[in-house]
């Protein structure tokens, strides 16, 4: 059978006709889709005529807006940030589109293809605040991070960065820093970068972690210079000596022995020949440094940052071993206090959330506290009454219900930095506990106070070394 050549050419005509009608409407919420921008295409697919309804390239378009994959969009788009703020733009665009085509409502994913330079900064500031935290600069990251979270709030990034630089484990960082001495030692300079900044990751704050990566990572020469200045003198090593014992009697720190060596070109540091002559900063006259207070004081905040609904008076208290008044400054606008930079402590601080409290404390001998801080936002519903229970079972000291409080707070608002480190301080409060019994021979109570701990915080470092501890005194009895 043959269509008559009249008929079919009506019928061409016709599909022509309505394919241009309906290719700018097809066009358009494609083009909207791809920009992430859902509620535009929404609009425009309703916008559609009767007659594009069946239009068999809708289909495809309408379900990319019903069957929507948010957390998948959220994973692409997490990574499209972290890839603008190393600079690397066509990888976080690809990302951007691939969080597009999971979810076209995402907001990230629109503003990063629009180009938003509020977004692009803070991908930056979030790149080098996690830079910083690897450096064991927290005050500056601190910085770096706030002024991310300021410029986008919803930078989820920030958050979590902001939140590791409100939980410390000074005791698992020391650890690290041991191991890094046997490395830097035998000279495996890689190896012990790492380790360090792992140390810092877990300690943001500390020095012995910090003073190791200037020794990698500065000039040598530079590096003593400024601390002993330009003088130095022949050394000729004697038998039973080491770099750390060397820089030990002179320069008064065992652990400058690695830029000792470097100074001198000396690789390993464990290769130190006897008969082998150094240079050495100072004068080997230079009587030795007397004996002073070392310990530097330690500054806490009552009440600790969290939401508030309103102004606040928070008390700040300094310990110290010997000095019974350390001196205190803090800042309340985001820059970091020194001893005589910032307000002198002298009453409680009025604090208006939302703020963030920088302190820091110095005692008689001159040594400077860590810089402290405190977060304080205005309050929200959700989280008000669960920190607020928190901090009245923490002032009863009952840990457990502390940590109870602490998690349904941290469940509305995971950015809750003052229940995310009055939850830190419940667990290692239990921690203490299990070390006290385990101190007393009391080997039962012991594994029965870390196993309260490890409920919580099932990888405690020391919670799991002390229970195996108690465990082995209890099964060799009294």
């Amino acid at each position: 059978m043959r269509c008559a050549p009249t008929g079919l050419l009506l019928c061409l005509l016709g599909c022509l006709e309505a394919c241009s009608t309906c290719t700018p409407h097809v066009q358009t919420v494609a083009a909207l889709l791809d920009r992430c921008d859902g509620a535009g295409a929404a609009a425009a697919l309703q916008a559609v005529p009767d007659s594009c309804r069946n239009d068999p390239e809708l289909g495809p378009l309408a379900s990319r807006l019903e069957q929507r994959d948010p957390e998948a969009a959220r994973t692409h788009a997490e990574a499209a940030i972290r890839l603008l703020g190393a600079g690397r733009d066509a990888e976080a665009r690809a990302e951007a589109s691939l969080a597009c085509r999971a979810d076209p409502t995402n907001p990230d994913a629109k503003n990063l293809l629009e180009g938003n330079q509020s977004l692009r900064q803070s991908a930056e500031l979030v790149q080098s605040g996690s830079a910083s935290i690897d450096r064991c600069e927290s005050a500056e990251a601190l910085r770096q991070l706030e002024q991310a979270r300021q410029l986008w709030p919803a930078n989820r990034a920030a958050q979590d960065l902001l939140a590791r630089l409100g939980r410390h484990d000074p005791e698992a960082a020391r650890e690290r820093v041991k191991a890094v001495i046997g490395l830097l030692d035998r000279g495996q300079e890689r190896q012990a970068r790492e380790e360090l900044v792992a140390a810092c990751r877990l300690d943001p704050d500390s020095d012995e972690a910090r003073k190791f990566l200037s020794q990698i990572d500065q000039n040598p020469d530079v590096f003593l210079t400024a601390r002993f200045g330009d003088k130095r003198f022949p050394y000729t090593v004697q038998p039973g000596d080491t770099l750390s014992k060397i820089s030990g009697r002179f320069l008064h720190d065992d652990y400058l022995f690695y830029v000792l060596a470097r100074s001198n070109s000396i690789q390993p540091p464990n290769s130190l020949e006897v008969g082998q002559t150094i240079r050495v900063p100072g004068s080997p006259s230079a009587p030795p440094l007397p004996e002073r207070d070392a310990s530097a004081p330690t500054v806490t905040a009552d009440p600790p940052g969290g939401k508030y609904a309103g102004r606040t008076a928070v008390t700040l208290r300094a310990r110290d071993e010997t000095d019974p008044s350390p001196r205190i400054w803090f800042t309340t606008d985001g820059s970091a206090p020194a001893p005589g930079r910032g307000v002198a402590y002298a009453k409680p601080v009025d604090v208006n959330p939302p703020a963030t409290l920088r302190f820091v404390a110095v005692d008689a001998a001159g040594n400077v506290s860590r810089i402290g801080h405190e977060v304080y936002a205005l309050d929200a519903p959700c989280t008000d009454d669960a920190y607020r229970k928190a901090l009245e079972a923490w002032r009863r000291q009952d840990a457990e219900a502390t940590i109870t409080q602490c998690n349904k707070a941290l469940a509305c608002d995971p950015a809750n930095l003052g229940a995310g480190n009055l939850r830190v301080q419940a667990v290692e409060a239990m921690v203490n506990l299990c070390r006290i019994a385990y101190q007393k021979n009391a080997c039962a109570e012991a594994v029965t106070e870390c196993d309260r701990a490890l409920k919580y915080d099932p990888g405690n470092r020391r919670a799991l070394e002390l229970r195996k501890q108690a465990s082995e005194c209890r099964k060799r009895g009294p």
